[in-house]
């Protein structure tokens, strides 16, 4: 037997090749067993092939558990993760002599009968019999795993592997097979032939297939089939790795080459090459010694390399005479430079003798990673560790420069921790994180977590051991800011449950939260649930079933009683889910698996019989997904391939249209050598091109037209952190700075001031101050460590504030000084039951299911709605109150289907993407959709009148044009500047301009200029400028169609704004002409003085003061004209007045809160429809419009009247999709706005 610690550092995962040895290590997992009720032990039993191996211990010959053993013959001690040590001495009764080994991670010691016991550092304990075979797995706390072996016991073929209470993995031998069964359920088959494991059939009949291939004397895997049908291929050096002098052998089997194939996938392939020098020790000076690592021995440092390959990248790996990787470089070998050289430095020192190494030799003290780009630039990140003499790490800095530092309690225990059982200090007793030298600004918190433990009794009674009893954070100032308290079983009345968590208190400010913890164990099931109280009264109860078997949960029954099931297969995938038990919404999803050879899927399948199926390709990777969207059909929904190295090459939607022709549009991705996406290819030809530039830490996002055109619409750069400290994009570059320990700390370009925040001890923003002038501060929960603010202060004004229950439920809020606003709620649900206002209360009634409104009343008897569900989805079917009742359905697949107003019905029709298609208004105009082959919307049909859309080469709309039936057309033309911000729009009706719209922006992208051409030719210019806050405070305009001042047609040539302390307008200065003569206004706005935002008087030129009043809710009930307001319970507006008290409108709502009709005197009712909250239809007497929306907002309305002519209102709109023009029968009309909306 070769004996070298390279193969302790192998992970020994499934289907890896350990770039150290070239040894490829294919592991199997038979079963997976977690003792004593979940409390552990636990074990995941595996099995891997070693060609060096000839032991077989009933798997076949050279597979091997991942049970830790003894062998006497060849004195070496296998421990269960894979290494393995020689053994110098063996003497009863005392510990073995370790070649090696680690007396600080472990110890092994003989017994006088021959048993050994594996001591860890952990506290597990391991029991191996007097042949070698590992007979007990035991943990801190006394709980443990047994294995049994088939007699004769020596040779080590085990029996079962079990807790003793229930749970067990066992094993049956029969000629050329083994069983294997968990809690006599059959898990797997293995086929042994000739000695050799030749297959591994799975319950559900698929098997893993092994072949092997001979190599001198070694039999070595030449390929395994999966079950999915993917094969991995293994390619030999037929030379092999050279041995020492003196060794058995004279070269070991290594692969150069490990290939994965399948019939739908691209192949993966790695190619491998090895230096002279290797890990066996090769011309390292010294002749072979059994039982010794070869480069252990030697005196000075012995360094050999690998080289891995695949497609584009080229890794080089190099080792000291310890086996540690010591640099590790990464080469673009098709540009043939470095892009990254990693070096690890150890506590080890390769130029003495292994005698003279620390304990703690073989951990890194230095992990450094310079990153290089094709122009020669470089930067470089570290990591370093510092540790005491047990190999516990004590500090720790990360390339930000935060440094962890870590104190442990001494071995033989102090205040706040009793003794270790394992006799090495295991038990952390603080844990601090210092902010980086480098960025400390002095507003740094630091905070330390703050450790004691208790002695508790083992599960087998026979000397105690220390468990977590209290938690303390706080900061370096001894400031408190949590409090936990752990308490546990301790007497064993329910079998199983001895130290298990008992009550778990946590105390914020006076606040004091318990969990109290119980445990039920009925058929192979726990159930785990907990009362939630606060200051000992009880608020609420959870709990969760676990399965004993497997430990996946089986049962959630959540702090509301609603119940939730899963049930799963014997390979522990889902197969049943189950919501709403027990109740009229109980729903559930059906898993079923398929992976036959034609055909490999996961389907899901719901209540209401919508399908979703995932096919899968050889490697269980997504490779199409199927929908039966709205009919029963399964149809191709998505599609995705992969490159050869697994990431994602190209997404393919399949849609549909109105005649349901399937057509399909595709995504494509491209990766850099670092994986990163670097390019993203739309279906329209336009590419997002991604440069991270590593050595400088940035992201270059550029778009890339199918013309050739490209243009930089993003560039980032971050610190050491990844976080982002500069932005240029939308033409304005945005800087942030961050503290030592990685929070924000000021930000500027948004706008022209700066913007600083601060933060309190746990990270939340307590600060937040913008320029010179303004600053916003909030106060949270104290008893809190979530965000709960309590008080909201804009400039030291107090302008809101809440408090909160238990769950953070708000249950007192006040807004801008203004009566408060108290919500009640019901058990643990989140929507309130009662909300009362100032003399108003509104009463509601919830779905005990659900949550949700079913009833919302108020105590004036004005309000009065129903809402009603699907089932068993829960969506919204009805709402309906004394005005209104609106009716939903769904398609199954959750779409919105159709919305019935009264007597009237909306409809849709949807593509297989969930694209609109058709859809039929209130008053039956159907509008049909056509879409690109980008997925871009690209007309709407509706048989009078037709929209088409283009978009330019950057996939930006850059035409609308409309065409009625009389065969009249607008057409709106876009263009956009460097940054894509539109720049500019044309207008133009039947093919003549009719508005050209231009647009200009600072370096903020704040708007500053804009510019109309009417249809005559007259131009019209608007200027803005704004403070440091991002706050217009001066427009001025010229021209024709400049705004107008108030309500005559008197065009603003100024406009400037001042501000108070809380940013409400103070005043106003207007210069406008009146009669040709340039005149002055000045507007001065007076606010309450509790009541923040409410205007209580307007002053115009110093003389004249009109009033303006709220009611307690701060409603406004007389506006500066004198109209009154009155509103119903839910604050919607009910009636305007005159100033004389005479009605001149009411008002009413549907049950969503849309204002749904609108009665004048001497009027017809103005009713208006809508899709969901979008307003589509209103009617009015006989007239009836349909508005129409595009990419830049409102394109036109429809009106008809009761003879059914109809009437097409043309509308252009600005910037904001404000209209600014309305053309009927070639009649402009026009709109301008005034800086904060009023138009005229």
């Amino acid at each position: 037997m070769i004996i070298t610690n390279a193969y302790n550092y192998s992970d020994f995962l499934s289907g890896t090749v350990d770039p150290r040895t070239g040894i490829y290590s294919f592991q199997i997992i038979l079963g997976k067993i977690i003792g004593s009720f979940l409390e552990g032990p636990e074990l995941e039993f595996s099995i891997r092939y070693s060609f060096l191996s000839n032991e077989d211990f009933g798997f076949g010959k050279g597979w091997l558990s991942n049970l830790s053993r003894y062998n006497h013959r060849l004195k070496t001690l296998i421990l269960g993760h894979g290494k393995s040590y020689h053994v110098d001495t063996y003497q009863v009764g005392e510990e073995l002599n370790i070649r090696y080994g680690n007396s600080n991670e472990f110890r092994a010691h003989v017994k006088p009968d021959g048993r050994i016991v594996i001591s860890y550092k952990s506290g597990i304990k391991e029991y191996l019999n007097c042949y070698g075979f590992l007979e007990k797995i035991e943990q801190l706390d006394g709980r443990s795993l047994i294995i049994e072996y088939k007699m004769p016991s020596d040779r080590g073929k085990i029996k079962s592997i079990s807790d003793n209470k229930g749970q067990s993995i066992s094993f049956t031998y029969m000629a050329g097979e083994v069983l294997v069964e968990k809690n006599t359920q059959k898990q797997l088959a293995i086929r042994i032939s000739d000695k050799q494991l030749k297959s591994v059939k799975l319950s559900d009949e698929e098997k893993f297939i092994f072949q092997y291939r001979k190599i001198n004397s070694y039999y070595v895997l030449k390929s395994i089939i999966h079950p999915s049908g993917a094969t991995e291929s293994l390619t030999y050096d037929l030379e092999g790795l050279r041995t020492p002098e003196g060794c058995l052998m004279s070269t070991l089997p290594a692969i150069i080459n490990h290939r994965i194939y399948g019939s739908d996938i691209n192949e993966q392939n790695k190619r491998y090459e090895y230096s002279r020098h290797n890990y066996l020790g090769f011309s390292a000076g010294a002749k072979y010694v059994e039982g010794r690592d070869n480069l252990y021995e030697r005196s000075q440092d012995y360094l050999y390399t690998s080289y891995e390959y695949t497609e584009n990248k080229k890794i080089s790996r190099t080792y000291n005479r310890f086996h540690l990787l010591i640099q590790e470089e990464v080469t673009d070998y098709h540009k043939n430079i470095t892009i990254s050289n990693r070096e690890i430095s150890y506590l080890c020192d390769p130029q003495v003798p292994f005698s003279q190494q620390p304990p703690t030799y073989s951990l890194p003290v230095k992990d450094k990673t310079t990153y290089y780009n094709q122009n020669g630039d470089s930067f470089s990140e570290s990591y370093t560790y510092e540790y005491d003499d047990y190999g516990n790490i004590t500090k720790s800095t990360d390339p930000f420069g935060r440094t962890e530092c870590i104190d442990y309690y001494l071995a033989e225990g102090e205040s706040g921790c009793p003794p270790s059982p394992t006799n090495v200090p295991i038990f952390i007793k603080q844990r601090v994180t210092y902010p980086s030298n480098k960025y400390l600004d002095g507003s740094e918190h630091v905070v330390m977590n703050c450790y004691t433990y208790k002695a508790y009794q083992r599960y087998t009674n026979d000397y105690s051991y220390p468990l977590l009893d209290t938690e303390v954070v706080k900061t370096i100032n001894n400031k408190i800011i949590l409090k936990r308290k752990t308490d546990y079983y301790t007497a064993d009345t329910i079998n199983g449950i001895h130290g298990k968590i008992k009550s778990e208190t946590v105390q914020v400010g006076l606040r004091i939260a318990k969990d109290n913890y119980k445990y039920t164990i009925r058929n192979n099931e726990i159930t785990i649930s907990f009362i939630y109280s606060i200051n000992d009264n009880k608020k609420y109860q959870e709990s969760t079933v676990f399965n004993l078997s497997h430990g996946n949960k089986v049962e959630t029954r959540d702090r509301n009683g609603i119940i939730s099931q899963f049930e799963y297969d014997i390979f522990m995938r889902p197969t049943i889910e189950r919501t709403y038990v027990g109740t009229s919404y109980q729903s559930e999803i059906v898993y079923n698996y398929s992976f036959e050879a034609k055909e490999k899927y996961i389907r899901k399948t719901d209540s209401v019989g919508c399908i979703e199926q995932y096919n899968i390709d050889c490697l269980g990777r997504v490779i199409c997904i199927y929908k039966n969207s709205i009919g029963c059909r399964l149809e191709k929904y998505q599609s995705i391939t992969y490159d050869y190295l697994g990431n994602v090459s190209s997404v393919t939607k399949y849609d549909t249209d109105i005649n349901q022709d399937e057509y399909q549009y595709t995504t494509q991705y491209e990766y850099d050598i670092w994986g990163n996406q670097c390019k993203k290819i739309l279906p329209s030809g336009l590419i997002y091109e991604t440069v991270h530039d590593k050595p400088n830490k940035t992201k270059t996002v550029y778009l890339k037209s199918l013309n050739g055109n490209k243009v930089k619409i993003e560039e980032c750069q971050f610190n050491e952190d990844n976080q982002e400290i500069t932005n240029k994009s939308q033409g304005k570059t945005s800087y942030r700075k961050y503290n030592g320990t990685g929070l924000l700390v000021e930000e500027s370009g948004t706008y022209e001031g700066i913007v600083r925040y601060e933060y309190d001890e746990i990270g939340r923003v307590v600060s937040e101050t913008i320029g010179d002038n303004f600053t916003v501060k909030k106060c949270y929960d104290t008893d809190s460590l979530d965000e709960y603010v309590t008080e909201l202060k804009v400039n030291n004004v107090l302008v809101g504030s809440r408090s909160y229950d238990y769950l953070g439920r708000v249950i007192v809020e006040s807004k801008y000084g203004l009566p408060e606003t108290n919500y009640n709620y019901k058990d643990s649900w989140l929507e309130p039951i009662s909300i009362k206002y100032k003399n108003k209360t509104i009463q509601r009634t919830l779905d005990k299911s659900l949550g949700k409104v079913v009833h919302e009343n108020s105590n004036t008897g004005d309000i009065a709605i129903e809402h009603q569900y699907t089932l068993p989805e829960g969506e919204l079917k009805s709402v309906k109150n004394s005005h209104s009742q609106k009716n939903l359905t769904y398609y199954n697949n959750g779409l919105l289907k159709s919305i019935q107003q009264d007597d009237r019905c909306l409809e849709y029709v949807y593509s297989r993407q969930g694209n609109v298609l058709k859809r039929t208004d209130f008053f039956g105009n159907t509008e049909y959709r056509l879409y690109n082959t980008s997925g871009y919307l690209s007309e709407i049909n509706t048989g009078l009148q037709k929209c088409y859309f283009r978009y330019n080469e950057f996939d930006l709309p850059s035409e609308e044009l409309i065409i009625v039936s009389d065969g009249e057309r607008l057409n709106h033309q876009l263009y956009y500047d460097s940054e894509l911000r539109l720049e500019k729009k044309i207008s133009l009706l039947n093919n003549t301009i009719i508005c050209q719209q231009a647009f200009i922006y600072d370096k903020y992208s704040q708007l500053v200029g804009k510019s109309v051409i009417n249809e005559t030719g007259d131009k019209t210019f608007e200027f803005y400028v704004y403070d440091n806050l991002g706050r217009l405070t001066e427009y001025s305009a010229e021209g024709v169609d400049a705004a107008r001042f108030r309500d005559n047609n008197e065009p603003i040539k100024t406009q400037q704004y001042t501000y108070n302390e809380l940013g409400d307008i103070k005043s106003t200065t207007t210069t406008y002409l009146k009669d040709g003569v340039l005149c002055k206004d000045i507007q001065e706005f007076k606010y309450h003085e509790d009541h923040q935002g409410q205007i209580t008087s307007l002053q115009y030129n110093n003389s004249e003061i009109i009033n303006i009043e709220y009611d307690l809710n701060g409603n406004l009930i007389r506006d500066e004209k004198g109209f009154q307001y009155k509103y119903n319970s839910l604050n919607q507006v009910s009636e305007v007045l005159s100033a004389s008290g005479d009605k001149l409108a009411s008002y009413r709502y549907d049950g969503l809160g849309n204002q749904i009709t609108c009665i004048e005197h001497d009027k017809p009712p103005h009713h208006r429809y809508f899709d969901q909250q979008d307003l589509i239809n209103e009617s009015q007497g006989e007239y009836v419009s349909y508005s129409l929306n595009g990419n830049n907002g409102i394109l036109f309305r429809a009106i008809d009247n009761e003879e059914k002519k109809q009437r097409i209102d043309f509308l252009v709109t600005n910037h904001q999709y404000s209209p600014i023009y309305s053309i009927q029968n070639k009649t402009i009309r026009k709109k301008s706005y005034q800086p904060f909306g009023s138009h005229f």
